[in-house]
Formats: structure tokens, C-alpha cells, sequence
């Protein structure tokens, strides 16, 4: 589908923007208070998925933090939202629990 490959090369698009300009989304990161944001797209048979993830202090916080931010990025970010999710999407965001968590520290090589 035309519409469909579109949006996936502004899902890459965006992968890039991103990058290109660390500082920035950093920043925001940091206004947020969150401490980590990760997408991944899932292809499937019939069609793609792009998922976002963010780790907080506070979620809906950093969501607020968000729609108020000066940074140029933020409002990209939205506008891109806004090209490439279905318009039929339900606008509520779902919750996830944490069913567990594994970590270890990592010691530098000498």
C-alpha cells in the first residue's frame, strides 16, 4: 500500500531526526523527568505497528511536561504522531505493568 510505506518512511524519518539532533531529545528526556524512551516497529502480515516506550518518575507528568515543552522537537514529534497513527486509534494510552525486571551492573573493562 502507497499510504502505508509513507508512513514507514516517516517512521525511519523521525529514527533519524531523533539521532541527528541527541542533544535536544536528551533534553527533553530530561524536562520529563523520564529516563529512558525507546520505539520499535513490529511488522506484521497485515500491516506495522510502531510501539513507544518511556520510563518516569511519572508518566502523565512527563506527558504534560511534554505538551507544554518549547522544544522545537516536542512539537515535531506531535506533528509526526499526527501523520502516521490511524485516525480511528483510540486516543486513550494503555497501561502496562511491570511483570519483572532484571539488571545487572556492569563493570567498566580494565
Amino acid at each position: 500500500m502507497p499510504s502505508q510505506n509513507r508512513q514507514k518512511e516517516a517512521v525511519y524519518g523521525w529514527t533519524e531526526t531523533v539521532q541527528s539532533r541527541r542533544n535536544e531529545a536528551i533534553q527533553t528526556l530530561q524536562d520529563e523527568a523520564a529516563y529512558s524512551e525507546a520505539a520499535f516497529l513490529e511488522s506484521r502480515q497485515h500491516g506495522d505497528y510502531i510501539c513507544f516506550f518511556m520510563k518516569a518518575d511519572d508518566l502523565e507528568a512527563a506527558h504534560e511536561t511534554a505538551k507544554q515543552s518549547s522544544h522545537d522537537i516536542d512539537r515535531e514529534f506531535q506533528q509526526f504522531l499526527s501523520e502516521i497513527v490511524d485516525k480511528d486509534q483510540p486516543k486513550k494510552r494503555s497501561t502496562l505493568s511491570t511483570l519483572f525486571k532484571i539488571q545487572i551492573a556492569r563493570s567498566s573493562p580494565q
